[in-house]
């Protein structure tokens, strides 16, 4: 049963994990092939999208979500 438990949580972050990939997507300079010039400037731009992602609202309610942690997944 405890692997059932463990298995449950794994596909609920999974979901979540999901769907802030699909927040991700949103933003237009992700649609379409990166110019190898701006090739540089890729790291700080993903920081910057993940920050503006940070600031909106929760995608789950605190009730909604399991709190698991990196140790128990492993």
């Amino acid at each position: 049963m405890d692997e059932a438990l463990r298995n449950r949580d794994i596909a609920s972050a999974r979901v979540h994990i999901e769907r802030i990939n699909q927040r991700l997507k949103t933003f237009k300079i992700l649609q379409y092939k990166f110019p190898w010039a701006l090739a540089h400037l890729s790291s700080d731009i993903m920081i910057l999208i993940e920050a503006i992602c940070n600031m909106s609202p929760p995608i789950f309610s605190n009730d909604k979500f399991n709190d698991i942690s990196v140790d128990q997944i492993q």
